[in-house]
């Protein structure tokens, strides 16, 4: 799913997540043939199947078969990829792959590719449980919506009431209300997790705090072998003793997020941004600096100095980028810039002690 710059309601990812049809198809590697056309790579599996594969899919299977193809892919012709994945797949007689399939009102796709001992945590099992603890606390909580993406599904919790206000260096009065991301993945990329966040009532920027996860599970997604050789999953891959106790997990990490007293803390790392400043004459080279150091390409670099507004404090610079990633097509990258402001105003003084002689020089 493409995504378009909004998030969805919750009732619509619901209904997305509830509706979406996943099909697990196992199969011997050297019965698996990647084809290609000018836009798609697909996936012949015993002539039975032919589907399409995304680039997360793409990826895993690249990285099963030989570290390194997937930068390699990117570098050679299409034609010689796909020779070379081909002739590693029938290397590879000996394993069993796992195809993870959805469809959504689209054509079926293969979205990843799994060892046969991959145990799915699909969204469809445990978000009802996720959305019903948060309804409990519905008076303080409210969901801002979300979105499913090829690697992760995300939904943004938001408490009702402003936590506390912040005075910039405009003299604008910004009203902060604390939240959560919860974020799942069924295509072995991380955990369940919620992590904190706040938004920034004058403008809507979420601000993410990756390193503050306030409760995550750890399942372990791999459980017994799979019998069948070859064809559609059928047997029951979640066991109904496993299902409760991973449902429980999930019901005791979403309470302790609603019920989560972190905002001093929060709050405090937000007063203390606006109080670490870059003061020097070539401010312009500590600040891409700060960015480099938490991820920004060179592009995102140029785009967020523009956003700046003459603010070189910790606050702004946090406040730039996650301006900017309102803007970003991919809702994944999005997230991950709301992360980089959060370890903007939460990097350590002695580092940010170091970046700002950078400035003085």
């Amino acid at each position: 799913m493409k995504y378009n710059g909004k998030e969805m309601d919750l009732g619509n990812l619901f209904e997305n997540v509830m509706k979406s049809k996943r099909e697990d198809i196992v199969s011997p590697a050297n019965r698996i043939v990647m084809t290609a056309n000018d836009n798609d790579f697909n996936l012949n599996i015993d002539n039975r199947w032919n589907l399409p594969i995304n680039n997360w899919g793409r990826t895993q299977l690249d990285n099963r078969l030989a570290a390194g193809l997937h930068t390699f892919s990117k570098e050679i012709p299409k034609d010689l990829y796909v020779h070379n994945v081909n002739r590693l797949l029938v290397e590879e007689k000996d394993e069993k792959f796992v195809l993870r399939t959805l469809s959504n009102g689209d054509k079926q796709h293969v979205r990843a590719v799994v060892s046969d001992q991959f145990m799915p945590i699909d969204n469809n099992i445990i978000l009802p449980d996720v959305i019903d603890i948060f309804g409990k606390y519905k008076n303080r909580w409210q969901a801002i919506g979300g979105f499913p993406t090829d690697v992760r599904t995300y939904v943004k919790f938001v408490e009702r009431e402003p936590a506390f206000t912040l005075t910039d260096i405009n003299g604008n009065k910004r009203e902060y209300r604390m939240g959560v991301m919860w974020r799942n993945s069924e295509v072995g990329s991380g955990y369940m997790e919620y992590t904190a966040m706040v938004i920034d009532g004058f403008c809507n920027n979420g601000v993410m705090f990756g390193k503050f996860v306030i409760a995550e599970c750890k399942f372990m997604h791999k459980g017994s072998r799979i019998n069948t050789d070859l064809g559609v999953i059928m047997e029951e891959r979640v066991q109904a003793i496993k299902l409760a106790e991973i449902k429980g997990l999930v019901c005791e990490a979403s309470k302790i997020a609603a019920e989560g007293m972190y905002g001093p803390q929060i709050k405090e790392i937000m007063e203390q941004s606006l109080l670490m400043k870059f003061e020097g004459k070539d401010k312009a080279k500590a600040v891409e600096a700060v960015f480099r150091k938490v991820g920004l390409n060179d592009s995102e670099t140029e785009n967020v100095k523009m956003q700046l507004g003459g603010d070189f404090s910790a606050f702004g610079l946090q406040a730039a980028v996650t301006k900017y990633a309102q803007s970003v097509d991919n809702y994944d990258r999005r997230v991950q810039l709301e992360e980089a402001g959060g370890n903007i105003v939460s990097m350590p003084s002695n580092v940010w002690k170091s970046i700002a002689a950078l400035s003085e020089n």
